[in-house]
C-alpha cells in the first residue's frame, strides 16, 4: 500500500525576480502563469535538511520563463525536448527556494560539465526531478544526494531487474512487491551515487555498492561498496539510505560525510 507524502507545512508562496545572470530571489505570490503550482517542505529529520518538493505543470512551460526567471540553460539541454527544460527549470526553482530558508538569496546554482550542481560556499545539496515532480535538499556539512522515481512499469521489470541488483540484494528487498523493490533500489542507489560523485569525481554502476540490510520500519538501506569502489573510501563504511512513498513514487536520500 502506498503511503502518503510527508508534508509537515505549506511554504509561503514564493515568485522569482530577475537579478541579473543566473540569479533568482524569493517573494510572493507563485509566479504568474500557471508553471509553479505548489511548493512544499518535505520532513527529512534523518539528514537535519530542508528539503523542497515543487509540483509544476509541463504544459505551461515556454523557454521564455527561463529568460525572465534569469536562469542559463546549460548547452548540454539546449535541444533536449520542453519536457526535460520545464524539469531543468523547476528542479533550480526548488534549489532558490531551498537556498533562500538557508539564507541563501539571488542565487540559482550552475552546474560543470559533468552535470554537478556547483553550491554556495558552506552549503550542500542535491536536486532530483521526475514527470510533474522537482525536489532539492540542501544542508551544511557533508555530501547531500536525493531521487525521486516514478514507480516502474511493469513491462520494463524484467529488462532492469538484473541490471540494478544482485540475487541476495533482492531476497533482502523480497518483502515488496517486484515493482516497488525495483523503484525502491534503483532510486536508492542514484541518491547514493550522487552524494558519492563529490568524492569520486566519477560515475559508478549499479553493480559497485550492494544491500546488505533493510529497515522497512525506520525505511532504510544499508550499502556497502564493493571492493573497487571501496579503494576510493574509507575502509569497512557503510551508508544508509533513507526513503518515502509520495503515492506512486519512490523518494530516497542521503547524507555522506
Amino acid at each position: 500500500m502506498s503511503q502518503a507524502p510527508l508534508l509537515i507545512a505549506t511554504l509561503p508562496s514564493p515568485a522569482l525576480r530577475n537579478s541579473g545572470a543566473d540569479t533568482l530571489s524569493l517573494s510572493s505570490p507563485l509566479p504568474a502563469g500557471g508553471f509553479i503550482e505548489q511548493v512544499s517542505l518535505l520532513p527529512m529529520p534523518e539528514l537535519a535538511v530542508n528539503a523542497v518538493h515543487c509540483r509544476f505543470k509541463q504544459s505551461r512551460y515556454t523557454p521564455d520563463l527561463l529568460t525572465s526567471w534569469g536562469i542559463a540553460l546549460p548547452a548540454s539541454l539546449a535541444r533536449v525536448s520542453a519536457a526535460r527544460q520545464a524539469q531543468f527549470l523547476a528542479g533550480r526553482y526548488a534549489a532558490c527556494y531551498a537556498l533562500g530558508i538557508e539564507n541563501v538569496e539571488n542565487h540559482s546554482p550552475a552546474r560543470r560539465d559533468t552535470g554537478e550542481v556547483i553550491w554556495p560556499q558552506g552549503i550542500t545539496g542535491s536536486i532530483s526531478h521526475c514527470d510533474d515532480s522537482a525536489l532539492c535538499v540542501v544542508g551544511r556539512g557533508g555530501h547531500l544526494g536525493i531521487d525521486i522515481e516514478p514507480l516502474v512499469a511493469s513491462d520494463a521489470i524484467d529488462e532492469l531487474w538484473r541490471l540494478v541488483g544482485d540475487d541476495k540484494e533482492w531476497q533482502r528487498l523480497s518483502m515488496l512487491p517486484r515493482d516497488r523493490a525495483l523503484t525502491l533500489l534503483f532510486s536508492a542507489k542514484e541518491s547514493l551515487y550522487k552524494a558519492l560523485f563529490p568524492r569520486l569525481q566519477r560515475y559508478i554502476d549499479f553493480s559497485e555498492v550492494r544491500v546488505i540490510a533493510v529497515d522497512p520500519e525506520r525505511r532504510t538501506l544499508q550499502f556497502k561498496p564493493r571492493s573497487a569502489l571501496g579503494l576510493a573510501l574509507p575502509r569497512g563504511c557503510i551508508f544508509t539510505v533513507y526513503w518515502q512513498w509520495l503515492g506512486e513514487r519512490c523518494l530516497s536520500y542521503t547524507r555522506c560525510d
